[in-house]
């Protein structure tokens, strides 16, 4: 193979550089088609395109490089190749045309294969052939046609190791998290390593999501294993009642003004006060997030400020006038 591709390279370049390599990049497709070339790899095309290796204008493109070839041992399939500069590696991209198939990948160091830029000394101009033909073929031509190469041994015995390893990371993917620290370390939208030894929330009663705040600062105070309980529940007060963030709606700062529900173990509550006719008891579930709407049908009960007070929805922001008037 080695030797295919040298003398093969000569004839391409020529005294003249009739092929029209412009760097070693240009080196490194040259190389992989003349791989292609000896494995039965032809450009589409007929009998005109026998001879060639590459087609006309191969190298046009400042920056990729595109193959389409068939295989006798292949029939019906179209191979396409597109290979793409950046920095010093060349990545090739194969697959199957016309199919959804997997894209097979390699980057080549072309720094690692091309020697120096005298183009026409093809006896002194590439590096570590042998070693990149082997990987070339087990990376990019076996997975195209299997069986189409011969695999070296010790290529053959990393094999079903690698696969091994790619179904566990792909079942290790798919698997659901099964426990808190799961979890955390599942979060999508994290940034970063999650943060250990933390006592904050973990959501929901007994961790389930159930009724569960939706942020919780880093900080935020924690009594017990649980997160706070809202009003209503007998299982005991919360931090701070009704949900939100740090500072909820049903905060002390606020007077409890939102809280549609009482006290004691009635889990319903008794009804938000002044809208019994339209939501009677129970109407609202528990935790749940309501602003009353529409007047009330009665006087809003005392909250330390007085009767016959305006609904707090209707507030003016701070600074305006206290005339209640939009």
């Amino acid at each position: 193979m080695e030797n295919f591709i040298k003398e093969r390279l000569k004839s391409l370049i020529g005294n003249d550089n009739s092929i029209g390599i412009r760097d070693k990049y240009d080196v490194a497709v040259l190389v992989i088609a003349l791989i292609l070339n000896k494995h039965e790899f032809k450009l589409e095309g007929g009998e005109e395109t026998n001879d060639k290796v590459v087609p006309t204008n191969w190298n046009s493109n400042a920056d990729s490089y595109t193959l389409d070839l068939i295989n006798h041992l292949a029939p019906g399939k179209t191979f396409h190749f597109k290979c793409l500069r950046m920095g010093n590696l060349l990545l090739v991209n194969a697959m199957i045309k016309d199919k959804n198939d997997k894209i097979h990948t390699l980057d080549v160091d072309t720094d690692k294969l091309v020697k120096n830029t005298e183009y026409k000394d093809v006896e002194n101009l590439l590096l570590n052939l042998k070693e990149f033909i082997s990987i070339f073929e087990y990376s990019i031509i076996n997975p195209l046609v299997p069986g189409l190469v011969r695999i070296p041994t010790n290529m053959q015995e990393q094999q079903p190791q690698q696969q091994q390893q790619q179904q566990q990371q792909q079942q290790q993917e798919r698997r659901p998290p099964n426990n808190q620290r799961d979890f955390e370390d599942d979060d999508p939208l994290r940034v970063g390593d999650p943060q250990r030894g933390s006592n904050r929330y973990r959501g929901g009663f007994n961790g389930g999501g159930d009724q569960d705040p939706d942020l919780y600062p880093p900080g935020f105070p924690v009594f017990g294993h649980n997160p706070p309980f809202y009003p209503g529940q007998t299982r005991g007060p919360g931090v701070f009642p009704g949900q939100g963030g740090q500072v909820g709606r049903d905060h002390p700062g606020f007077g409890n003004i939102h809280n549609p529900y009482g006290g004691g173990n009635n889990p319903y509550g008794t009804g938000l006060p002044g809208y019994e006719q339209r939501l009677p008891r129970g109407a609202v579930p528990p935790g749940a997030r309501f602003d009353p709407f529409g007047p009330p049908t009665g006087g809003i009960p005392p909250s330390g400020r007085g009767r016959g007070m305006p609904d707090r929805d209707d507030f003016t922001p701070p600074g305006f006038d206290n005339d209640h008037y939009m």
